[in-house]
């Protein structure tokens, strides 16, 4: 199994916690995506309790599943994750426990009996902060909150002696104490029968000393000079040493300095879905509708042609083949998913309904390969066969196509949700969608080399984030991303040669693009064709990934879109 790695970022703040941390502070994420479900997570110890990876509704997650008595302390920890000055925070959900429920954190560690711990207890209705020592648990500080069910997050700072502890974005707890003045492990914790499972545990570290700039790098210049090698314009050896110094300065988490005051996220006011701009209506510049011009459904040719390509959607063998040029009777469609922490939160909801659907087809197969921290940058940069030091999503995809028994000649469809993640540091619009187009570009031309009988891709681009609360993807990004999906699909039926579908045509670059389920709506405000409203409570704590509600949402929309669309519906669905 390929060994779970983990991803070092620049942090702005932890905001609202009172102990910012500077744009050199190192953040790690685990969240279990790479991992196989019925083992211990790479790179995690178990120190007591059983915790084993899951799937879940959300995707994969770290779950505690023993049933231990009253006194026992479950207790797993990252194995190199010693911190000291921190911000620490991890989502979870209670699933079962009569003696106890819930769970938290535990930092600066010195073993599985000497820590700091902060848990909430739906069995009790409280939050509270403890210190372990010697296996004697003593409470800091406690808060009463009511319980409500689903996942929620649990957060804690500590900067010297001073703790903070929020749930759900909230502070409810401050304590000061000194018994662990060092550095320790970081991990997960639940008591007794508690079975809980957590996810996307998150490890933010202040880098040690004055707050370092990266004034040294012209971020402007990088990034043109890495925009004029993807676009294989060959670089001067001085230019190149600047890129690759630049990359070097990235992957040590340095970013283009900037002040927690200069980020700011207003919610746009009066966006209309791409769907809903008509006639002479222009969004900086650009028409409406999915394909331009004002038109929600593509032109007629590259219609039958779709019509056409999901004609030879079939059950096929191992190898790829037709059984004497009849569907195999125990022959499988691959439908897979392509994109990043929120596709596959989406699809695998999707999964969990669509196997319950009575109407799907038993051939088709449907394989999460999105995965949590991989944006289309990540996908499309991990095509260079020399990124061996970084984690690669296409290994992961394969890995995941062979637990579930699908060969890549059985790999016929995809849905690809992808977005870039920091979209602002690209430039306003229409830099920052031109971006992500040349990303999707390679990400199609690599998914045909790899699956040769990949028909068609369908695209979807981002849920609202009007609500967002942190950089990674706020309006009006969210929206503007729809552009990319739309020029891309263009290119293609304006017969770009880098993203021929048709072999009559010349050389096969890529599969029949189309657009998929359209997800944006403009926050509360009913969409036209369907209703379709995104609340605060839709969104997880960041306001950008979604929450289960919202996850649903999604998962409804696509469930409906194969079962109905024209050119999926007659594969997708049990022959009448």
């Amino acid at each position: 199994m390929k060994t779970k790695s983990w991803r070092m970022a620049a942090a702005i703040c932890l905001c609202c916690c009172g102990a910012a941390f500077s744009a050199d502070a190192d953040k790690r994420v685990w969240d279990f995506e790479g991992d196989k479900p019925g083992e211990i997570a790479a790179g995690f110890s178990e120190e007591a309790g059983q915790w084993r990876v899951v799937e879940t509704d959300g995707g994969k997650a770290l779950a505690q599943q023993a049933k231990n008595p009253d006194e026992t302390f479950n207790v797993c920890l990252v194995k190199d994750g010693d911190a000291k000055d921190l911000g620490l925070q991890v989502r979870f959900k209670a699933v079962a426990g009569e003696l106890d429920q819930g769970g938290g954190v535990v930092w600066r560690a010195k073993d599985a009996k000497n820590y700091y711990v902060a848990r909430y207890n739906p069995l009790e209705d409280n939050f509270r902060v403890y210190k372990v020592v010697a296996g004697k648990r003593l409470q800091l500080a406690t808060a009463d909150i009511k319980r409500s069910d689903g996942w929620h997050a649990l957060r804690v700072t500590m900067r010297g002696e001073q703790i903070q502890c929020f749930y759900d974005g909230k502070k409810h707890l401050e304590v000061k104490d000194a018994t662990f003045a060092g550095s320790g492990k970081v991990g997960l914790w639940s008591k007794a029968d508690a079975r809980t499972y957590f996810d996307e545990l998150t490890l933010l570290v202040p880098a040690p000393g004055p707050a370092k700039t990266d004034g040294a790098i012209d971020w402007d210049r990088a990034q043109g000079l890495f925009r004029r090698s993807q676009a294989g314009e060959k670089l001067t050896s001085e230019e190149q040493a600047y890129l690759d110094r630049a990359k070097q300065a990235r992957q040590r988490g340095a970013r283009p300095a900037q002040s927690e005051a200069q980020v700011k996220f207003v919610r746009p006011e009066g966006l209309k879905p791409l769907t809903e701009i008509k006639g002479d209506e222009r969004y900086k510049g650009q028409d409406g509708g999915l394909y331009g011009g004002g038109r929600n459904e593509p032109p007629p040719s590259h219609f039958q042609a779709a019509i056409e390509h999901g004609k030879q959607v079939a059950p096929l063998d191992g190898d790829g083949k037709l059984d004497n040029g009849k569907p195999a009777d125990t022959g499988k469609i691959a439908l897979v998913s392509i994109g990043m922490s929120n596709t596959t939160q989406e699809f695998s909801v999707f999964m969990r309904m669509a196997n319950a659907d009575p109407e799907k087809s038993e051939h088709v197969v449907l394989v999460d390969g999105a995965q949590g921290g991989m944006d289309a940058q990540a996908w499309a940069d991990s095509t260079k066969r020399d990124r061996s030091n970084a984690r690669n999503p296409w290994t992961v995809l394969e890995e995941r196509l062979v637990q579930v028994g699908v060969t890549a000649p059985q790999v016929q469809v995809v849905w690809i949700k992808q977005a870039r993640a920091g979209p602002a540091r690209l430039g306003e619009f229409p830099q920052h969608a031109e971006e992500l187009e040349g990303r999707l570009v390679t990400i199609v031309q690599e998914l045909k080399a790899r699956f040769p009988n990949l028909r068609i891709a369908y695209l979807s681009s981002r849920i609202y984030a009007g609500y967002a609360r942190t950089p990674l993807n706020p309006e009006p990004y969210a929206f503007e991303s729809a552009f990319a999906v739309r020029w891309l699909i263009r290119d293609q039926m304006a017969g770009k040669p880098e993203l021929n579908f048709d072999p009559g045509k010349g050389e096969v670059k890529a599969p029949l693009l189309l657009w998929g389920p359209y997800l944006w709506a403009d926050g509360e405000q009913p969409r036209a064709a369907d209703g379709l409203v995104w609340k605060p409570e839709d969104l997880g704590p960041d306001g950008t990934h979604p929450s289960e509600s919202g996850r649903r949402k999604v998962a409804e929309l696509l469930l409906q879109f194969f079962k109905t669309d024209a050119t999926a519906k007659f594969w997708f669905r049990k022959p009448n």
